[in-house]
């Protein structure tokens, strides 16, 4: 099966790498090295896209790792989802019978003394947190 079965297929085709050549060539009178297209220009100074690249860095770079953040989290949910209808067909149950056999029954209810206790133990550091979060 060719890739552009039909004649307007074979048309466009054409027409985009006939315009390739024009898109890549450099303007009229640039210079090599010159930034070719400035990306906005102030009182006849032109601003360049390393200089916005680099200005941005910063923002750039947590751009690009909230972007890694959420392909690694979307990646971890769906093979945890994958492993649990695997091993709930293995088992002859569905996911939430799964997750019900091995978690839910297996949990144990704590007791609203050792709650208490926790918390006890824990006051002054929580005070202080919440002391530094309202500030």
């Amino acid at each position: 099966m060719h890739p552009f079965p039909t004649r307007t297929g074979w048309l466009a085709a054409v027409a985009l790498l006939g315009a390739v050549p024009l898109m890549a060539a450099p303007r009229k009178g640039a210079v090599p090295g010159e930034e070719p297209d400035p990306m906005a220009e102030v009182h006849g100074e032109a601003i360049g896209r390393d200089e916005v690249d680099r200005a941005a860095a910063t923002g750039l770079f947590r751009a690009r790792q909230q972007a890694y953040e959420a392909r690694r989290s979307a990646l971890d949910g769906l093979v945890e989802q994958r492993l649990l209808e695997v091993e709930a067909t293995r088992r002859g149950v569905d996911v939430a019978g799964l997750v019900g056999a091995e978690v839910d029954d297996k949990a144990e209810e704590i007791p609203d003394a050792t709650v208490d206790a926790f918390i006890e133990a824990f006051v002054e550091v929580i005070d202080e947190e919440l002391a530094l979060a309202a500030r």
